[in-house]
């Protein structure tokens, strides 16, 4: 991804805990439930979920992605891939998000799901 955001010349981004563990909130809750939504069971947004570990000011973003639409064993390049061709999402969101200059911090985790298989959680913030 480093090098991808070095073309557009996007700072790299850094792992955030913050931003980690709302995303493993995430994924977990979607293992346990098998829900596959950007809410959560309790009704939670991504915001609502980063803001019970940190305020993040600026700019958030989430993008999911569940094993079954990848179709094969999964490996991280095949999740950047996946994103940045963007092909589930109407107006090419995930890829913008992946190159966007405002997104200094990133977070991810990933959970076995009842129905796709594994889940993935991605969260972006300024």
């Amino acid at each position: 991804m480093k090098l991808l955001r070095s073309d557009v010349k996007a700072p790299a981004l850094k792992m955030n805990e913050s931003l980690q563990n709302a995303a493993l909130d995430h994924a977990n809750d979607m293992a346990a439930t098998g829900i596959t939504n950007h809410v959560g069971s309790d009704g939670s947004n991504f915001k609502d979920r980063i803001e019970r570990y940190a305020l993040i000011g600026g700019y958030i973003y989430q993008s999911i992605v569940y094993q079954d639409q990848l179709r094969k064993p999964i490996h991280s390049k095949d999740i950047i891939k996946h994103l940045m061709m963007d092909k589930f999402v109407p107006k090419k969101q995930n890829r913008n998000n992946i190159m966007a200059n405002h997104h200094l911090h990133f977070g991810a985790a990933v959970a076995n799901h009842p129905k796709t298989g594994q889940c993935y959680v991605l969260l972006y913030g300024s």
